[in-house]
């Protein structure tokens, strides 16, 4: 059976290629941004024997949430992804991080993956402060810096955040 830390490394490679992606110009709104995620994920996920779906209901008591992206193992709710485009509002990453913070009752990982200019736009937001409740006390922001050309991975564990490149 595939564990969370393969997942979670086919997470960023499909990063990778989705920022190749971004970079051949394939990438111009949200959507197309978690579709080619979404492309780059399949083949591992049916390979697996695991379930992803874009943006589907997910009951959490007493509310229904709707990640951008979803990866379960039957029943099991192992992944909730939230992600932000360049064309996106700041305020509408403001959201999906405060929605992230609602699905650690159910799921083992979250994760905020964006596309920005300046590699700060949300971090007064949500570095360390906010996700360190999360489940196990971890977090994934995930981001590609145009301005840079830098894909970075920021971790928190724990409480202590952690900033490396991939």
């Amino acid at each position: 059976m595939i564990g969370l830390v393969e997942i979670e490394a086919k997470i960023e490679k499909a990063f990778k290629k989705t920022v190749n992606d971004y970079k051949k110009d394939r990438i111009h709104i949200e959507e197309d941004f978690r579709a080619c995620l979404y492309h780059h994920m399949r083949p591992f996920v049916d390979n697996n024997g695991l379930l992803m779906l874009l943006s589907h209901d997910v009951r959490f008591k007493p509310k229904i949430i709707r990640p951008d992206i979803s990866i379960f193992r039957g029943k099991e709710y192992l992944v909730a992804v939230e992600m932000k485009s360049l064309a996106s509002k700041t305020s509408g990453g403001d959201k999906d991080i405060k929605k992230l913070r609602g699905y650690q009752s159910g799921c083992q990982r979250g994760y905020f993956i964006h596309i920005d200019w300046m590699d700060d736009r949300y971090k007064k937001h949500h570095r360390i402060k906010s996700p360190a409740a999360w489940k196990d006390n971890y977090f994934v922001d995930m981001g590609y810096v145009i301005d840079t050309d830098t894909i970075y991975k920021f971790e928190v564990k724990q409480g202590e955040g952690k900033k490396s490149k991939l």
